[in-house]
């Protein structure tokens, strides 16, 4: 965002327009998780431990929104206690809070290593004019055809 914003333009959220396929969900990705082995010697320990990276006022202050917008409701007051809440990503935290029903996960095939690199592949095909978009929109097809289909 520096290089778009000392070129003077402003980067702003925009409204959320909504969807009604199942490709809805860029928003509800987690940025981070957790986990703790069911066999762990120290089950109490580990959930205290949890407890503190996702609650804590001195993580919370470490952190901030680094990582986005916490979940933890109490994380959450802390960072609002000490004027931390603001900015772009918090705008966009408070859009997805008001939309939350309209939205889902992302499809796992919106991941795929195979996928995203053709899709990237493609993209510099065109956007550096060595291919046409129709060529390679073909090329695009056949080779998400043949990943998901194998």
């Amino acid at each position: 965002m520096g290089p778009a914003r000392e070129d003077g333009n402003e980067i702003v959220v925009g409204s959320y327009t909504g969807c009604t396929d199942d490709v809805r969900g860029w928003y509800t990705k987690p940025a981070t998780l957790y986990a703790v082995s069911a066999k762990t010697e120290h089950p109490e320990k580990a959930a205290l431990l949890l407890d503190f990276l996702l609650n804590s006022d001195e993580i919370s202050e470490l952190q901030g929104i680094e990582k986005g917008i916490p979940l933890s409701r109490s994380s959450r007051a802390y960072l609002e206690q000490h004027d931390m809440l603001k900015g772009l990503h918090y705008d966009a935290f408070q859009l997805m809070s008001e939309n939350i029903d309209s939205m889902a996960l992302i499809h796992p095939f919106m991941e795929d290593t195979d996928m995203l690199d053709a899709f990237q592949e493609a993209c510099n095909a065109v956007l550096y004019g060595k291919s046409s978009s129709e060529e390679k929109a073909a090329e695009l097809y056949e080779q998400f055809d043949a990943i998901l289909n194998g």
